[in-house]
């Protein structure tokens, strides 16, 4: 009686162990799954950076434009304006 129950016993240790074990071809299919995804996420990164780099440069494009615009109208609105003062100058 003692030698059925421990074989038995062992026999669902085994059916256990069988259950617990990733065959091996679902395991080359999930690591390669994980390498594509890998692949992906690296590309995306550096998609997200490129565009990063795109507006990055074009808020500095703007913002040296406004810099730009903002000088010459002050240039032209400093020449018309002492052109209009009466009386004595700076000069």
């Amino acid at each position: 009686a003692n030698n059925s129950s421990l074989n038995a016993e062992v026999k669902e240790l085994r059916a256990q162990a069988a259950a617990a074990q990733v065959p091996q071809d679902k395991l080359d299919d999930l690591t390669e799954q994980n390498n594509g995804l890998r692949q992906e996420n690296k590309l995306l990164r550096e998609h997200a950076r490129s565009l990063k780099e795109r507006r990055d440069q074009w808020w500095f494009a703007i913002g040296g434009s406004v810099a730009i615009f903002s000088l010459v109208l002050g240039l032209i609105a400093g020449r018309s304006g002492s052109r209009r003062q009466s009386g004595p100058t700076w000069r």
